[in-house]
């Protein structure tokens, strides 16, 4: 199960048994992650758009991935003219996390995005 939003919050934690984990919380909901890779680099996210893969299992809900598609998209600066003003082009860096935060968290609908920004498409 994919989640995507923005990584608000995290703190690392011990298990009753002294094994150690990160919670992390991904819009309004907390997230378990007890891989220390995935840990460490969805932390590079903080206060950032992310996009997770989750492993639901009763109530629990725990991340084992970060989804490298969509994240590591590198920025690309792109002209946007707007149509209230065509005379006036302006120039941004765009990427698919900048995409993703535009689109309210929408994974399909921030590719369109980024993919007609950038492409054209």
């Amino acid at each position: 199960m994919k989640q995507n939003g923005i990584l608000k919050d995290y703190e690392d934690k011990k298990t009753k048994a002294g094994d150690r984990y990160t919670r992390f919380k991904i819009d309004d909901e907390w997230y378990s992650c007890f891989d220390k890779t995935v840990s460490e680099k969805l932390k590079t996210f903080d206060q950032k758009p992310c996009s997770v893969n989750l492993k639901v299992s009763g109530d629990f809900k725990n991340i084992i991935s970060v989804n490298d598609d969509f994240a590591s998209e590198t920025q690309q600066e792109v002209e946007i003219v707007s149509p209230k003003y065509p005379d006036k082009p302006t120039t941004d860096r765009v990427d698919r996390a900048k995409a993703l935060e535009i689109a309210k968290g929408d994974i399909e609908l921030a590719n369109k995005y980024f993919n007609y920004i950038t492409k054209g498409e």
